[in-house]
């Protein structure tokens, strides 16, 4: 989230929010606000705080999360948690869920989840694409107990999160406006100032407005559902299965003990559950045979509902977009997907996999995606099968060179925002990891991270202002390149004597020489400590000697920080 300068919190300006309620005053950090004395926090009326867990391509946990919940917690200052995202797709989004449930750890939580949508590697996605990356981290979120939240700049949920699947969830809008709102339909949460001063904290500080106070249970923005003792009411009268395997239904009740289902003849209509929703149930059935059945669905006390259903005995209906697929010369990868309402995923097989390879990709709406990749010259026929043997095949046709790599790189061009680093993916059928380099590493250093399928990750970083020439070669010489441009300010803020990414062996230490502007101050820290830790720190003749020691492994940042600004000057993986 953006930091700029200082604007007194007692003189914000009161927005209309619900007519009902009076906002709550609150505020959100992260390792940018340095120490924060919590008590002089919530002496000065902060109710709330949203506290950064997750901010890294790596996905390391903030360095200040630990200490912030801690004090925050003691001084009663209601806590909620937030994870600003990279991901751009739903694996990771899936991934920074699991890590900021790994450093959440399940601690109890007074405020939302949020999810921080913002980048600029997000600019490009469909609304859909963006649609499925929040659904995807917000429905593990609540999995996991918690309550989800989408945060966004106006311009970006009205320009780009516009999909369905986002709307769904809690909305935390930025708008640094004079106006007493944000002119954002449908927000619970308001960040209103970037600039602010609050006590206890030294410098700039984000502001906030919640309109439902998370702490006593408002949950989605709505006062909540409050339901006669007696009620037991399903949402379904009766039912047909048509080609769908399954069926959800709901029992609205206030009851805590669930209830039990049973199927009048579970040959051609089972029943399983319950999964306990908010004021309710979940049952779900399944279509199993031809005929009829009565569910039944009795609560603790003999209160009961039932309706009739209809099997088909439909087995699961397949559908493959691709009916035949040949390569182009040097295309690396296709996608097709399967339509169908199976619930485990089909498998997916090649009869010749030195020819095309299959792999399962993801989960998708209506169905799933599979990529087939071009690793040989010759046809295979693609199969995907269902648990209960529905398949669907096609013919796929390779057109690789043996012996000569094909090499596709999913960038075409780059320029980094307020990010500091960027993953990007080079699909290729070579063995060994091709060679990266950057024409200009002070302005976008680059270096290899790590195999996926059907290629290899590298990342880029933005280590100072300027454009480069990124180029990735196989030992072949087969090579793609995509400029990059950076936008930190390195060269005139903090200058390194140490590649911009490092590596070093667990037990060892390390001392960097950073140099800054004539007559500012700066500290250095680093991040998760289980990877590197500060050893000492000595200044002379204008720079900075910066010594650090190798905790474990895993991959780290170093950063700087000054008065008005901060940087990450160095990326250390150690081994």
């Amino acid at each position: 989230m953006a930091l700029l300068l200082s604007l007194s919190l007692a003189g914000a300006p009161a927005p209309a929010g619900a007519e009902t309620q009076i906002p709550i005053r609150g505020i959100d950090v992260s390792r940018y606000q340095d120490d924060v004395d919590w008590a002089a926090v919530a002496g000065s009326g902060v109710q709330f705080a949203m506290l950064r867990v997750v901010c890294s391509s790596d996905r390391s946990e903030d360095v200040r999360f630990e200490e912030n919940y801690a004090e925050a917690v003691q001084n009663g200052v209601k806590v909620g948690a937030y994870v600003y995202t990279y991901a751009t797709d739903a694996a990771g989004a899936a991934a920074d869920a699991d890590a900021c449930l790994q450093y959440l750890d399940g601690r109890h939580l007074d405020y939302p989840v949020a999810y921080d949508v913002e980048d600029s590697c997000q600019t490009g996605l469909s609304s859909d694409k963006l649609g499925e990356i929040v659904q995807t981290f917000c429905s593990k979120i609540k999995d996991a107990g918690y309550v989800p939240m989408v945060y966004s700049f106006k311009n970006f949920f009205e320009i780009h999160l516009t999909s369905p699947l986002v709307r769904q969830f809690d909305l935390w809008v930025a708008h640094w406006t004079e106006a007493s709102t944000p002119d954002f339909a449908g927000h619970s949460m308001w960040q209103y100032s970037n600039s602010g001063s609050v006590p206890g904290i030294s410098g700039r500080c984000d502001l906030d407005y919640s309109y439902v106070d998370y702490a006593a249970g408002g949950g989605g923005g709505t006062p909540p559902t409050v339901l006669d003792p007696l009620t037991f009411e399903c949402d379904t009268s009766c039912y047909a299965f048509g080609t769908n395997r399954n069926y959800t239904y709901k029992i609205t009740t206030p009851d805590t003990y669930p209830p039990k289902a049973t199927s009048s003849n579970p040959s051609v209509v089972t029943v399983s559950g319950p999964k306990a929703i908010y004021n309710g149930f979940l049952f779900t059935l399944t279509n199993v045979g031809k005929g009829s059945a009565v569910i039944t669905t009795t609560a603790g006390d003999g209160r009961s509902v039932s309706f009739p259903v209809t099997g088909t005995g439909t087995s699961s209906a397949m559908r493959c977009d691709t009916s035949s697929y040949t390569f182009p010369a040097n295309a690396a990868s296709y996608i097709y997907k399967i339509t169908t309402d199976a619930a485990q995923i089909p498998t997916a097989s090649s009869s010749n996999p030195s020819a095309v390879t299959v792999s399962y990709l993801k989960p998708t709406t209506g169905g799933y995606l599979y990529r087939i990749d071009n690793v040989g010259k010759g046809t295979a026929t693609i199969t995907t099968t269902a648990s209960d043997g529905t398949s669907v095949s096609f013919p796929a046709t390779g057109n690789a060179g043996s012996g000569a790599s094909y090499m596709r790189c999913d960038t075409s061009s780059y320029v980094f925002g307020m990010n500091l680093d960027y993953i990007y993916k080079v699909t290729t059928n070579a063995a060994q990891a091709p060679a990266a380099k950057s024409s200009n590493p002070s302005a976008v250093p680059v270096a290899y991270l790590s195999p996926t399928p059907g290629g290899y990750l590298y990342r880029i970083g933005n280590a100072g202002k300027g454009t480069a020439t990124i180029t990735t070669t196989a030992s072949d010489g087969t090579s793609v390149s995509f400029q990059a441009t950076g936008s930190a300010g390195s060269a005139e803020d903090v200058r390194s004597d140490t590649p911009y990414f490092f590596t070093m062996k667990k037990g060892n230490y390390y001392q960097y020489k950073f140099t800054g502007k004539a007559g500012v101050s700066y500290h250095f820290v680093c991040a998760a400590s289980g990877v590197i830790q500060s050893a000492s720190l000595k200044q002379a003749d204008g720079s900075y000697y910066f010594k650090i020691y190798a905790a474990g492994p895993g991959c780290a940042g170093v950063y700087a920080s000054w008065e008005g600004g901060s940087q990450r000057v160095s990326v250390v993986t150690v081994q």
